[in-house]
């Protein structure tokens, strides 16, 4: 009866997470999601020329172009490039990637072991969460790479626990399908590293099959090969001098990229100026979290749970986390959903820690309950607010 209730639960959870999507992808104003006039053109492009294999420079293509081209591998826009270029329906394979991240999310949480509270929590999370559920009602590559980063760390658990060479091989076939759709994909760099490195010295077998196995994971290197052909170096970039960092600095790019995470920047222009509120209640429930998870990694799991907890969820994200600060200290761009390719990960941290206090359960719903009901005003207002208000956060 329990397993029962729990798959009830979850399919309803995944029918709200897909019927958010699917409103906003029809009700939002066309070109109105982050960065969809860029991805359009760079699809469109594709679908009438072929990728780009020419210097891209903003003399000989259209800035969108060249912008999108430049810091993003073609696979979703390849991909996206077979299929009419209509964007209502282009769309909809954001709200399809996007909804299979909520059920991929529950896969990590029970592989991990925790109890049916915490993955379904979990599950809900990314389900409901405002800067989800607008990023993947438009057109942009950012659901589909977050669900390849979900399969590959769903693999890495895998790989890690039976050290058999299928799911080694099926962790590099999604790192790689990962890291081509985006490069922020290379927030997983160190977990693959991980699983190849307990595959190669902790399993038997013979050294031609692991070495084979080991080698999926170049199939990135194409990726960088046209970034040096293109643009002269491996990893494209228009940064120059890194700013002077300060304690403004500082309090700007965390107070701004941690409203971001939960509300991104054309969503949070939909709401009055009441989510301040919002925010500050996000910001106590994170440091509560926090200290429920630090104590629930110390005190509850083993040694060799610790290790795989810290490979597969606290390691992508702290170097998600720390690459999308370094980028900052060039191009203030404190954009939450940076932090997106580990945001299930997040989730599951985030559940965990909060499963570990008093009177969880009447917590954990209030707070889903606050980013329902943020998503059902960024539903209503988006359209009468965007693309006049671009920015607006604090």
């Amino acid at each position: 009866m329990i397993k029962r209730n729990e798959t009830l639960l979850l399919f309803l959870l995944i029918l709200l997470g897909f019927s958010l999507r699917f409103a906003g992808s029809v009700y939002f104003p066309m070109w109105a999601g982050p960065d969809e006039p860029a991805h359009f053109v760079y699809i469109q492009h594709i679908a009438e020329h072929g990728v780009p294999n020419f210097v891209l420079t903003k003399e000989i293509i259209n800035d969108s172009l060249y912008y999108i081209s430049v810091f993003e591998p073609p696979l979703y826009h390849a991909l996206l490039s077979l299929f009419p270029l209509n964007l209502y329906f282009l769309r909809l394979f954001s709200v399809l990637f996007g909804t299979a991240g909520i059920f991929v999310t529950y896969l990590i949480a029970k592989r991990l072991g925790f109890n049916a509270g915490i993955r379904l929590a979990s599950a809900a999370f990314v389900a409901l969460l405002p800067t989800h559920v607008i990023v993947s009602s438009v057109v942009n590559n950012g659901s589909l790479v977050w669900l390849f980063c979900l399969i590959t760390i769903y693999f890495s658990i895998l790989a890690l626990e039976e050290r058999k060479a299928v799911h080694v091989a099926l962790v590099g076939v999604f790192f790689s399908l990962a890291v081509l759709t985006k490069l922020t994909a290379l927030s997983l760099v160190l977990t693959v590293a991980i699983v190849l490195g307990v595959y190669v010295f902790k399993s038997r077998g013979h050294v031609l099959k692991k070495l084979a196995v080991c080698l999926i994971p170049l199939a990135i290197v194409p990726v960088f090969l046209r970034n040096l052909a293109t643009t002269g170096g491996l990893m494209p970039s228009m940064l120059s001098k890194p700013f002077n960092l300060s304690f403004s600095w500082l309090l700007y790019y965390i107070t701004h990229l941690f409203s971001g995470v939960w509300l991104q920047e054309y969503g949070a222009a939909t709401v009055p100026d009441y989510r301040i509120l919002f925010f500050a209640f996000y910001a106590v429930v994170s440091l509560v979290a926090l200290v429920g998870f630090v104590h629930f990694f110390f005190t509850k799991l083993s040694l060799r749970k610790r290790f795989m907890t810290f490979s597969v969820l606290i390691l992508p994200v702290l170097l998600n986390f720390a690459g999308v600060t370094y980028l900052n200290t060039f191009c203030l761009c404190p954009d939450g959903r940076m932090l997106f390719d580990t945001i299930g990960l997040v989730a599951i941290l985030f559940m965990v820690g909060l499963f570990g206090v008093r009177k969880k359960s009447k917590l954990v719903l209030f707070v889903l309950l606050t980013m329902f009901l943020l998503d059902l005003v960024v539903l209503v207002n988006y359209n009468a607010v965007l693309p006049e208000v671009i920015w607006s956060l604090l």
